[in-house]
């Protein structure tokens, strides 16, 4: 009941602190880019993602928390940004581990006049990439086995 009571209020009636923890409490990493493509805003979320502080992260270039690999579909994704038209990217964001994690990114202009700035939501599919990447092992294990059979096995 009071959550009906909240979501009536008039919008200007909401503090910052309450968008702020709202920001924060969302479990998908969101941030906005400049131009430049470095982070203006991040949510708590992407010290999960990447092991590293939030205030740390700050104005640093996105494309340094990507896996090296995949920092050339990055740019040409990001190039070719057209307000209106969101964009999914795959790519693999690096932890200070050493280990890397699999997003989803969603891209797409914050206005309609201009591509920059841009806002971004990174979701963590690792365990879904993960799991594919095992089923095809175990299916190529399988073909394996099958094309080194020697002779054709049938019923009669």
């Amino acid at each position: 009941m009071s959550l009906l009571k909240w979501a009536r209020r008039n919008p200007t009636q909401i503090s910052d602190d309450t968008l702020k923890q709202i920001f924060n409490s969302l479990s998908d990493v969101v941030l906005a880019l400049d131009a430049n493509h470095e982070l203006i805003t991040i949510n708590a979320s992407w010290s999960n993602i990447t092991g590293v502080a939030v205030e740390a992260s700050l104005n640093l270039s996105f494309t340094q928390f990507i896996h090296p690999e995949d920092r050339a579909n990055w740019t040409q994704s990001a190039s070719n940004l057209e307000p209106g038209s969101p964009k999914i990217i795959w790519l693999r964001i690096l932890h200070t581990s050493g280990d890397y994690r699999w997003c989803e990114m969603r891209l797409q202009p914050i206005s309609d006049s201009s591509n920059y700035p841009v806002s971004a939501t990174l979701c963590d599919i690792t365990p879904q990439v993960r799991h594919d990447q095992v089923r095809a092992a175990s299916h190529r294990s399988l073909q394996s086995l099958v094309n080194r059979l020697p002779a054709m096995l049938y019923r009669s």
